[in-house]
């Protein structure tokens, strides 16, 4: 028969565990999905979860918030790229382009691939930026 927990000790071993739900089951001595169980069941261990979470997402942006103050570059680096990209630090900007199936059936008969009209239009891109650039 299997051992039942009380969810109050399974949620003090969530929270224990910093929210990671195989180091819980271990202190507890059961599997990863009887803790899992107690999450979907109780939510005093729903909260455990979250709330560890929470404390190690905020200590995580702690450690790398003292690293930028130490100047460390990667850190640096990394935070321009997630949180600074709004301003414009990022390496690339990711669009989708469809193209219709009436265009690509003539662009095939005109022999013109697919990555023939991604670049021509990456071109277009470039040279109406240039000309706002210009005008500036």
């Amino acid at each position: 028969m299997a051992k039942r927990y009380k969810a109050q000790d399974v949620a003090n071993a969530i929270t224990e565990s910093k929210g990671m739900v195989t180091y819980a089951a271990k202190r507890l001595g059961c599997s990863r999905s009887t803790v899992h169980n107690y999450i979907n069941q109780f939510k005093a261990c729903r909260e455990a979860v979250d709330d560890a979470r929470a404390g190690m997402l905020d200590n995580a942006e702690l450690q790398l918030a003292n690293q930028i103050q130490d100047g460390n570059i990667t850190a640096i680096i990394f935070y321009l790229k997630t949180i600074g990209k709004h301003r414009g630090y990022i390496e690339r900007h990711d669009i989708g382009l469809a193209i219709s199936p009436d265009t690509m059936k003539l662009a095939n008969e005109l022999g013109i691939s697919e990555s023939d009209i991604v670049r021509e239009f990456e071109a277009l891109i470039r040279a109406e930026a240039e000309k706002i650039s210009n005008s500036e």
